[in-house]
């Protein structure tokens, strides 16, 4: 079946490539991490940062940007690389666990699941991290513990939340092969520790970053559900709902759940998710291989009993199929009105204060954010409003949901507008208004 593998990695990647000429929506996380990058390699000149972002992306992002090529493409080609490498090494696991065939199935289900398929064209940590898990528990399963833990630590560098592999790890060595609990965890401090160390220089806090992350897993905005009875049955079935939505063919894990184990600890990341406040499809990315191979291996194991199952599998992916034929055709050669905005600060010095990080991916002015909430952004405000040259402000971006809140949005504003000039206005998605001094 390896053969099957790497024609499906070839089409995987014509297909993908093709997108690179047509035009890059950077999105917010992306324009963040390639900000960071630029922060970290200028040492704080360009840029931006976000304490509660990890470093493994940025610093990739920033070696590009330091080298004088272009971020946002690279961005683009390098998660569509790290995506092959999902597809891969998804494959690997599912034939050193059971057989060829069902390491191909688990490929195949993976690369046509259309979250997998849209995100591999942005630089999110989603699926480069779920890359470095999926090599962590290949070298795991090949019994190289000290390479598996170097993995794992660098699946939690590129995505915090991976750090629920060293509970997983753990468990399982104790289990089978507690001698080896040492040389895995050498290996996983090899990337941490300094990690640790650089928090302490930064935050005088080696935890710093995932405390602030942490919080930020409540953010309302991307709650779902309610209170009522009903609304607690939407929250705590999001994810499976959507799971099914993106690919019918997981149903199939169920009967993996009833013959084997190995994968069922992993869906403790499931459970992490389902019990945040904030939800969102794309966080799917971190299980869905996991989800693949358990859905591989049932479709295995029914297909041997009963030869029409497979038409009926058939029909089951014509959905994602479909799903993935209209994502291939949404980005278009048209460059949006908001590529102006996006370049506005292409030839401008000095510092930004933004709401709104995604120009900081096309030029390399300072930025300083004020977009977490509206009191942060009045605190922020006061602080360096004597030291920017520039604000960009969008006023919808502040949700509010009290009228406490309304009124130091308003506050905010009139402060803006009171000591700064209005030079700019873009009427996109919302209202973007750029000030200066």
């Amino acid at each position: 079946m390896k053969k099957w593998v790497y024609f499906l990695l070839i089409l995987f990647f014509l297909v993908k490539v093709n997108l690179i000429f047509r035009y890059h929506d950077t999105r917010w996380d992306e324009s963040v991490f390639i900000g960071m990058g630029k922060y970290i390699f200028s040492e704080g000149e360009s840029g931006l940062w976000e304490s509660i972002r990890p470093p493994g992306l940025p610093l990739v992002f920033g070696l590009f940007w330091k080298l004088g090529l272009n971020s946002i493409i690279l961005s683009e080609l390098l998660s569509i690389f790290f995506a092959m490498g999902c597809i891969y090494f998804t494959y690997l696991i599912g034939n050193e666990l059971y057989n060829s065939k069902i390491g191909f199935f688990s490929a195949l289900i993976l690369s046509v699941t259309p979250v997998f398929f849209y995100f591999s064209s942005y630089g999110f940590t989603g699926i480069p991290s779920t890359f470095m898990a999926l090599v962590s528990i290949y070298f795991f399963i090949k019994k190289r513990y000290f390479i598996c833990g170097v993995f794992s630590a660098a699946a939690l560098l590129f995505r915090f939340p991976q750090g629920l592999l060293l509970p997983i790890f753990l468990f399982w060595l104790y289990i089978k092969n507690k001698n080896k609990i040492v040389s895995f965890i050498l290996g996983w401090s090899s990337l941490v520790i300094p990690f640790f160390i650089f928090n302490l220089f930064m935050y005088q806090d080696m935890f710093f970053p995932f405390i602030e992350a942490s919080l930020h897993q409540s953010n309302i905005v991307y709650s779902v559900g309610s209170n009522t009875f009903l609304g607690l049955i939407h929250n705590y079935s999001f994810y499976i709902i959507e799971g099914l939505k993106q690919n019918l063919l997981f149903i199939f894990g169920l009967f993996y759940i009833f013959r084997k184990k190995f994968f069922i600890p992993f869906l403790l990341f499931a459970a992490y998710f389902t019990y945040i406040v904030n939800k969102q499809v794309r966080f799917l990315l971190i299980y869905v291989p996991y989800l693949a191979i358990m859905a591989g291996y049932g479709i295995y194991f029914i297909s041997k009993k009963r030869k029409f199952v497979l038409l009926f599998i058939c029909l089951l992916l014509l959905p994602s199929l479909l799903s993935i034929k209209t994502q291939y055709f949404w980005r278009s050669h048209y460059i949006p009105p908001v590529d102006e905005l996006h370049n506005y600060f292409n030839d401008k010095q000095g510092v930004l204060l933004t709401t709104y990080p995604t120009p900081v991916a096309y030029s390399n002015i300072k930025v300083i954010p004020f977009y977490n909430n509206v009191n942060d952004a009045i605190s922020i405000f006061n602080k360096e409003k004597n030291n920017v040259n520039y604000i960009l402000y969008s006023n919808d971006f502040y949700p509010c949901y009290n009228k406490d809140c309304e009124k130091k949005k308003e506050f905010l504003f009139q402060s803006i507008k009171g000591e700064f000039n209005l030079i700019a206005n873009y009427s996109l998605d919302q209202e973007y208004l750029i000030f200066n001094k």
